[in-house]
Formats: structure tokens, sequence, C-alpha cells
């Protein structure tokens, strides 16, 4: 069973494009909690955001 989203107005999508604003903008080290406080999400959701996206990149790589 999947647990409650803690912010169900925002999609998967903005989450990611959110952190990885926050990870290119600021010119210091982000802690995986820390950034599932800013964006309101589980540490595990954002390292499966971080995982899928990269996997996502390999596959299209290969693929080409």
């Amino acid at each position: 069973m999947m647990g409650r989203k803690k912010d169900s107005n925002v999609s998967a999508g903005q989450k990611l494009l959110k952190m990885y604003h926050i990870l290119l903008s600021d010119n210091k080290p982000h802690y995986q909690s820390d950034l599932a406080e800013i964006l309101n999400c589980s540490a595990k959701t954002v390292t499966e955001k971080i995982v899928n996206r990269s996997r996502k990149k390999i596959i299209r790589k290969v693929r080409k």
C-alpha cells in the first residue's frame, strides 16, 4: 500500500523541476533530508526522483 502524499497539489514533475532548480542555483551542498523538507516530501521520494531521472537518461543514451 502506498502512503499518502504530503502535498497532493504539486505534481512529481513540478517537484523534480524545483529540486533541480535548488541544486543548480544554490552554491552550497544540500542533504537529502533538507531537500525533502523543502519539497514537502519524504527523503525516499527525493532519492527516487534522482534515481529515476538518472535511469531514464541512461536508457535514452543506450537507445541512440
